[in-house]
């Protein structure tokens, strides 16, 4: 998770398959805090199942504010897992002090962010792109420990079938996480 996250507060912007994804690891590598801000109601619920400690409706709340409210510190770690302009901004404004933001969103339109910003809070930006074969490996084994937990991301599974529809809703079906397709299932 991008340099550690062992004791500190962490936020999650963006509640989807990578972000959700992002909360297991976090929680794994011992975040003291995990908080998560999503418009989506059947992800924001995902998130907590999946073992965050707060969650948050973006567009129904100022995050900020309503973390503050819930006794949470500003983030020491913002993971930034939307991929859409203005969320990188949006993560700086939200970090600690000092913090660290982790853009793992891969945002194709372009973007600006005010270095200023950044630069007086002394935050640390990584951009997150490619994964070793130790991730891979360090992957494959939370999933097989922890195969359980990590299955309460599947919305569906399907065959193959059933795959042409699936992209269908997977256009209009923002709520969807995570689809398997069981090829045999035919």
């Amino acid at each position: 998770v991008s340099g550690g996250v062992e004791g500190n507060t962490v936020l999650v912007i963006g509640g989807g398959p990578i972000g959700l994804g992002v909360v297991l690891m976090a929680i794994e590598a011992g975040a003291s805090k995990v908080i998560v801000s999503e418009p989506d109601p059947v992800r924001r619920a995902c998130a907590l199942e999946l073992g965050a400690d707060a969650v948050f409706d973006p567009l129904s709340v100022d995050v900020s504010k309503a973390m503050s409210e819930a006794g949470f510190s500003a983030p020491d770690v913002v993971f930034e897992c939307v991929g859409a302009p203005g969320f990188v901004q949006l993560s700086i404004d939200l970090l600690a002090p000092r913090g660290r933001v982790v853009i793992v969103g891969v945002c194709m339109a372009e973007d600006r962010f005010k270095p200023l910003k950044a630069i007086r809070k002394a935050a640390t930006l990584v951009f997150a792109l490619g994964y070793t074969t130790e991730d891979f490996k360090y992957s494959i084994q939370y999933l097989a420990k922890s195969a359980e937990k990590a299955s309460r991301m599947i919305s569906q599974t399907v065959s193959l079938t059933e795959l042409p529809g699936v992209f269908d809703t997977l256009r209009k079906e923002k709520s969807l996480i995570k689809v398997v397709i069981e090829p045999n299932a035919d």
